[in-house]
């Protein structure tokens, strides 16, 4: 019986188990768990230890996983020096010097969360599990078995992730993203906003309770953001936000789309548009603000886009919009020092030259070191991926100026297509239908939100409508024109088949073991094109593959490199370096 929150009505497990023609491919396959269940705990913010361990049927040897706390009541010797570990039921007594390497060890409590160990041919004789070699000769079934206590694992984490005032969810299992508290002002349209952004929040709206009392069991409840919102934060168009580890506030302007991305911070989300007053050359609004007034403006402003099919077409304009979004994500304070790592998606196709100007830019706006990888890449990681591993992954990122497909196996990419097509370029094929199909003259943005309202590449029984207006070419008046779905699936047909083929001039650059792993593992889709209504079962059709869309395709991308930024060295290949990178022989 274990104490504390470890004590539960139940006991939760989630078992796996395999099965293998011999011990070295289960010897294989066991370091491959074994390597994942490090991972799990790693999203949990649990510092698990590897432990070597014994006992009962199993006693030859098996591996538990550990997590060091005062409240545990395991108890393993772990080497000072390597980091290797043995339970003391194994070992009996504490051990003189470490096996491995010679270090000393210190005797810790800790809380097992999982375990693994080799089942070898056990089971396989009591149930006569075999199979006939090439040879035909049967043989006994090599099996693992691999198991992760998920309830013991929540219990941990609140054993470790506390303080004085209560519980500190990481945001990988926290019940909300966001903790947001009305105090004597009304919140329901920041509550609102969130929700419809895929924010997760708790709000706590409760009328007789002081602000005190909201504060303190936030605290306690531990959920990584809080949200305060007062006549005094609406008096300066903010909200004061404060992270559950912080002591410090800070406000931030309502007007900032934000993304709280798994307990790492807030990401912005905003469109790369500029508005440019041609007359004085001054920067009138930068990304959400400044695409509002693409298509509206008087003449002597300019909405324009200084990333044009993922490439930079205004160096000025692109560093001066980098370097809004760095200080947007900085406090006041902060700014005053801030030279942060920057880690940048690039298309998978631009040139040398367009790569430097990508890292100038960035430098320009304040970056201390700039760090490119290709977009597929980057989306294979944010959607955790095994890209190191020697299996095939195949991403296919619709993203606004370019679509990148890739496959993607020990860190590098091994097959990939780029093609200047993608969400702008649909906008653009929905104007010319409407201008070809109808004589009706619409706006980037008109364009973008039928795509949006009713866009399908997949028919359907369902049919859905909406409306165009625009300018009549004929008579110059404006006109209203009642489209179905079907007219949008005309309108993106060609640039449809060009992305089809692509993605089958991938799949066939690709070597066949790499094909079956992805016939096995699906083609996953990211980036906001993919949204488009039945584009995954259109590319099954066409591949004869299984596809799936990324849990976020918008922000796929993004937190890949916010990965990346994490653990810059143990992901360094999969970062792009050019010659002007590298340092003088």
């Amino acid at each position: 019986a274990k104490s504390g929150l470890l004590r539960g009505r139940e006991f939760r497990m989630k078992d796996c188990y395999s099965y293998h023609a011999s011990d070295e491919e289960r010897d294989k396959y066991y370091d491959v768990m074994k390597n994942s269940y490090m991972d799990i705990f790693k999203r949990l913010d649990l510092d698990a230890v590897p432990t070597n361990a014994g006992g009962g049927t199993f006693s030859e040897l098996s591996m538990e996983f550990q997590v060091p706390c005062e409240s545990g009541e395991d108890v393993v010797y772990l080497c000072k020096k390597c980091n290797e570990a043995v339970n003391k039921e194994l070992a009996g007594s504490a051990p003189s010097k470490c096996r491995s390497c010679g270090g000393g060890a210190d005797e810790i409590k800790t809380i097992e969360v999982g375990n693994i160990f080799p089942l070898k041919e056990k089971f396989a004789k009591d149930f006569n599990l075999s199979f006939k070699d090439k040879n035909g000769n049967a043989r006994l079934v090599s099996a693992g078995c691999y198991g992760l206590g998920t309830s013991r694992a929540m219990g941990a984490i609140a054993e470790v992730m506390n303080d004085e005032k209560g519980l500190r969810w990481p945001g990988s299992v926290a019940p909300f993203k966001a903790h947001l508290i009305e105090l004597d002002a009304g919140a329901s349209k920041i509550y609102k906003e969130l929700v419809a952004k895929g924010t997760e929040v708790l709000y706590d709206d409760r009328a007789g309770s002081a602000a005190g009392e909201k504060f303190a069991d936030a605290d306690l409840i531990g959920i990584p953001l809080r949200i305060v919102v007062s006549k005094k934060t609406i008096a300066k168009n903010s909200v004061e936000v404060k992270r559950r580890y912080d002591v410090q506030t800070e406000l931030i302007k309502i007007a900032n789309t934000l993304v709280y991305v798994k307990g790492e911070g807030v990401l912005i989300n905003e469109p790369s548009v500029v508005a440019i007053n041609q007359k004085t050359g001054q920067v009138v609004a930068i990304g959400s603000e400044a695409k509002k007034m693409v298509g509206r403006t008087p003449g002597h402003i300019t909405a324009l886009r200084p990333l044009v099919e993922g490439v930079i077409s205004d160096f000025e304009v692109t560093a001066e919009m980098l370097n809004y979004f760095i200080k947007k994500v900085h406090s006041p304070t902060q700014q005053l020092f801030a030279r942060p790592r920057v880690v940048i998606g690039i298309p998978s196709s631009i040139t040398e030259v367009e790569r430097r100007a990508v890292r100038d830019a960035a430098r320009n706006a304040g970056a201390r070191e700039v760090y490119l990888v290709e977009e597929p890449m980057a989306a294979a990681i944010g959607a955790r991926l095994p890209i190191q591993e020697a299996v095939g992954n195949m991403v296919i990122d619709l993203g606004g100026g370019t679509t990148d497909i890739a496959v993607i196996s020990l860190g590098g990419i091994v097959a990939s297509r780029n093609l200047r097509i993608a969400g702008d370029r649909f906008n653009e094929d929905i104007a010319a239908y409407a201008r070809d199909e109808f004589k009706l003259l619409i706006g980037e943005r008109t364009a973008e939100d039928i795509k949006i309202s009713i866009g399908s590449v997949w028919k359907t029984n369902e049919i859905l409508e909406g409306a165009l207006r625009g300018r009549d070419l004929v008579t110059g008046l404006p006109r209203e024109v009642l489209v179905t779905d079907s007219d949008i699936r005309a309108a993106l047909a060609k640039s449809m088949r060009t992305v089809i083929d692509a993605a089958k001039n991938t799949i066939e650059d690709t070597p066949p073991e790499l094909v079956s792993d992805i016939m096995h593992r699906g083609i996953l889709l990211v980036g906001g094109g993919s949204l488009i209504r039945g584009l995954d079962k259109l590319l099954e059709r066409e591949t004869k593959m299984p596809v799936y869309l990324a849990e976020d395709p918008l922000t796929t991308v993004v937190r890949g490199t916010g990965i990346i930024l994490e653990d810059l060295e143990s992901i360094s290949e999969v970062f792009i370096e050019d010659d002007y990178d590298l340092p003088p022989q």
